[in-house]
């Protein structure tokens, strides 16, 4: 059972993998500034042209499967139902359904979706996408399907009104119009789709796949997560200027799917190596809720151990901790330091107020300060400039990090300490980090 819950895992993660770089190689091949938003409306990608047409595409990947039109049928109607929306609105609609099986076919017509729609019993089916893909004729049922909590009762009603009338129903729009606006195409393997996207960056001579390939996948990814559609939105121009103005490695949880993890932090390590070699440079690290969490045993040896490196000496520049928690960790981390005789400041004056300028200045603290750390609440972009900030280095997969002018902002999407370590040059080798 665990073997197979294992390979549903690792399926649905490529599945993922592949929509990011079936849109990378979507972006690549627009015109400079079509309009792409990655997660669209109702599909995986959605382009829109300057002349107005706007193509949306459903990508599913099935290495070990062969085809069947049970397993294509959902995102079809999700298609249809959007059709049959928009279509008052005249929009130029073009509808993809790009699919990889083990065994597949060329094509989809009008009668092999029909004739799947009149077989189905699946429940969840007919009470999803029947209400939006037929005109309802029963003014009770045509009531519970659009009530937002439907009982069981309810949801037994409409799934035995479907299946005792789907034959005779009419449609919200003409299936023959939509068929005219959809497209199957047979998608091709992972490998051959990732090779492709590549080429496209090495004939713009952006020919380093471990850093213009990685960035740009890990970008796609990065943004397909975000909840607003409009920060969703990307261009070949934006995606391209974006690139050229990156010059480390971005580090999330997706790119360590598509590289070897040791190459990555490596390169990674490398880049940084520069923003760890001034002891007068003030450093924040922001430590995400998820990887507190991952690491709660880890946070104070790290701490110990990066100010037994590069901040020895008192009053020397203080290196800033932000956690993302509640008041009682941080109390529990400043009194586990202070067993270890190292003395922080928390810019808490009293009782558990922050003061911004105690905490800037260091005006009611002792002179043998190690380290200031706070809450990420009490901290914002000006504090951090406030602080004469150099880098930032946020901890874990943060998807809006603290961005300011003044300093530089990194990244670090990780989940463990020993990589940590190994990226701030506490951990020389890689030997506790593993693929």
């Amino acid at each position: 059972m665990l073997q197979s819950n294992n390979r549903q895992a690792n399926s649905t993660i490529k599945g993922f993998l592949y929509q990011f770089n079936k849109s990378l190689f979507e972006i690549l091949n627009a015109d400079d500034d079509t309009v792409i938003m990655l997660e669209g409306q109702i599909e995986d990608i959605d382009i829109v042209s300057q002349i107005g047409t706007e193509t949306t595409i459903q990508c599913k990947y099935h290495e070990d499967k062969k085809f069947q039109m049970s397993s294509v049928i959902k995102p079809i109607l999700e298609m249809f139902s959007h059709f049959a929306k928009s279509k008052v609105t005249n929009r130029r609609m073009k509808y993809i359904l790009y699919a990889h099986f083990d065994e597949n076919v060329d094509n989809i017509s009008q009668i092999d979706f029909k004739q799947s729609l009149m077989a189905t019993k699946e429940k969840e089916t007919l009470l999803r996408y029947f209400p939006s893909v037929f005109n309802i004729n029963d003014e009770s049922i045509l009531i519970l399907s659009t009530k937002k909590r439907k009982s069981d009762n309810d949801k037994k009603a409409i799934v035995q009104y479907f299946i005792d009338n789907k034959s005779s129903l009419s449609y919200k729009a003409d299936l023959t119009d939509f068929f005219n606006c959809f497209e199957y195409r047979k998608a091709e393997k992972y490998d051959d789709l990732k090779q492709n996207v590549i080429s496209l960056f090495q004939e713009d001579n952006t020919t380093s796949e471990n850093f213009c390939y990685s960035n740009a996948f890990a970008k796609i990814a990065e943004l397909s997560s975000l909840a607003n559609p409009e920060l969703r939105k990307i261009s070949k121009n934006e995606l391209l200027n974006w690139l050229a103005n990156k010059k480390t490695i971005l580090l999330n949880k997706w790119i360590f799917e598509i590289s070897d993890k040791k190459k990555i932090l490596k390169t990674k390590k490398d880049s940084l190596t520069y923003m760890f070699s001034a002891n007068r440079d003030i450093r924040v690290f922001v430590f995400s809720k998820s990887f507190l969490d991952n690491n709660e045993n880890s946070i104070i040896p790290f701490i110990r151990e990066y100010i037994g490196k590069y901040n020895k000496k008192p009053l020397q520049t203080l290196p800033i901790f932000v956690v993302d928690a509640d008041i009682e960790i941080l109390q529990n981390i400043v009194m586990e330091l202070y067993e270890y005789q190292i003395l922080i400041n928390t810019g808490n004056v009293i009782g558990n107020n922050f003061v911004e300028d105690d905490f800037v200045n260091n005006t009611s603290c002792s002179h043998n300060i190690l380290a200031k750390i706070t809450l990420k609440n009490n901290i914002n972009c000006e504090t951090l400039q406030k602080c004469k900030t150099a880098y930032l280095f946020y901890i874990g997969n943060e998807i809006n990090p603290i961005m300011g002018q003044g300093f530089e902002t990194e990244v670090l999407g990780i989940s463990t300490i020993a990589e940590l370590k190994y990226l701030t040059g506490i951990c020389k080798t890689l030997t506790e980090v593993t693929k």
